[in-house]
């Protein structure tokens, strides 16, 4: 018998309601965390899981496997690290952080927790980013000098 994979959410938006989503149908949602209760109470109920308005309260008290990052871009960061030194694999939304030199403390946290650090990056998969990649690779839109 294999073994269901549970996961905390932090972040109770839009992208949130999609990592909880799918989180509920591949395993089961133990808690979720967001600052506005009514978000989270309205998670909770959906989801039939536990909810918390303090990160380190749910870490502290609930056992997972992963911890889903869905929190405005500014906190990625800082809760992924603290997820990692709580022992989670760790499934962020991009970006993965502002800084270049949070990133690289994001990196070395998962190093030292040996846990799995995870950026998500759906669009790679979107038809017209793949079409400008492969003119990209042909070298068909010549010299690039700005991208937005």
């Amino acid at each position: 018998m294999s073994h269901k994979p549970c996961f905390l959410l932090v972040g109770c938006g839009a992208i949130g309601e999609r990592h909880a989503r799918l989180a509920a149908e591949r395993g089961q949602l133990v808690a979720v965390c967001d600052v506005d209760e009514k978000k989270l109470k309205a998670f909770t109920k959906s989801y039939d899981c536990y909810g918390y308005t303090a990160l380190g309260d749910m870490l502290r008290n609930e056992t997972a496997d992963a911890l889903l990052v869905c929190t405005p871009n500014a906190l990625h960061a800082a809760h992924s690290m603290a997820g990692l030194k709580a022992g989670l694999h760790v499934l962020c939304e991009k970006p993965m952080a502002l800084r270049t030199a949070d990133a690289q403390k994001m990196i070395a946290a998962a190093k030292k927790a040996r846990r799995h650090l995870l950026i998500v990056k759906q669009n790679r998969y979107n038809p017209a980013v793949v079409a400008v990649k492969q003119l990209l690779d042909k070298g068909r839109l010549g010299t690039i000098s700005s991208v937005q």
